[in-house]
């Protein structure tokens, strides 16, 4: 089993994730593979009258969290690293399209709520990197071959949704054209914290160790280190990031903005 290129190509970059895409396949290639039983008996659960999609763990006796999953094609591919699970993953999955790989670092190690994955078409891929938390996450995504990764170490709050299209076509009544863009990527670089009810939508890239505020809307990219906030969502404050702690920014999240800032540099 390999990867999607297009998957490979944004996960290969430090700014998203410290994972060789390389490795990541080998590890596949010695992975557990289970069935429908297997899985329910850890929390994964393929609803009745979903296709058998093909799940790999890493561990086929730890327990990963809730897992809903729905696949109409027998070729989607679900990758769990249950290793240091600690059965708080919890997800909606819906896989529309042929060829949907979804990608689960640190799979229920830390508090994810993922309430629903929508993968509309054929070829999309979504990766979530190791070290990411979530209270409350909802993805859409439309259009072959898209991919949306959320880097490692993200924070995101409650109600935050993320929509690669618009859902719906808008259209100028006098020529007919269709004035919305197409879909996109969602790209989430590490360390980024999404505040309360973000809305992002269509073709987005949010740069690392970057603040997110609550209730804002995001239409356009958003640059590494800063704080960006509104409706449409601009730049307040540059070079600016956080930590996780009440009142600190740890070491080690000083080296990891340390190191990628060196890296854009």
């Amino acid at each position: 089993m390999t990867l999607h290129p297009r998957l490979k190509e944004i996960i290969r970059s430090s700014r998203f994730s410290t994972i060789i895409p390389e490795d990541l396949e080998d590890t596949i290639g010695n992975l557990v593979a289970i069935d429908v039983d297997a899985a329910a008996n850890i929390g994964i659960n393929v609803r009745p009258g979903s296709t058998t999609p093909i799940i790999f763990v890493t561990d086929a006796m730890k327990y990963v969290g809730n897992v809903d999953v729905n696949s109409i094609f027998d070729d989607t591919m679900l990758y769990f690293d249950n290793r240091e699970s600690r059965g708080q993953l919890f997800a909606s999955i819906n896989m529309h399209g042929e060829q949907a790989h979804c990608v689960f670092e640190d799979a229920g190690k830390d508090y994810v709520a993922l309430h629903i994955l929508n993968m509309r078409s054929h070829r999309q891929n979504f990766y979530l990197g190791k070290k990411s938390t979530a209270v409350g996450l909802s993805i859409e995504m439309e259009g072959e071959d898209t991919v949306c990764v959320v880097g490692e170490d993200a924070l995101i709050s409650s109600g935050v949704w993320l929509r690669n299209h618009d859902m719906h076509s808008v259209v100028d009544l006098k020529t007919g054209r269709i004035v919305n863009s197409a879909q996109g990527d969602i790209l989430i670089e590490r360390h980024v914290w999404l505040g309360q009810d973000v809305l992002a939508v269509g073709d987005q890239h949010i740069g690392f160790g970057t603040i997110i505020g609550a209730r804002s809307f995001l239409k356009k990219p958003i640059p590494p280190k800063c704080i960006a906030a509104g409706t449409p969502a601009r730049v307040l404050k540059e070079n600016m990031s956080w930590g996780r702690l009440n009142g600190l920014v740890s070491e080690a999240e000083r080296a990891v903005l340390e190191e990628l800032s060196a890296t854009a540099s």
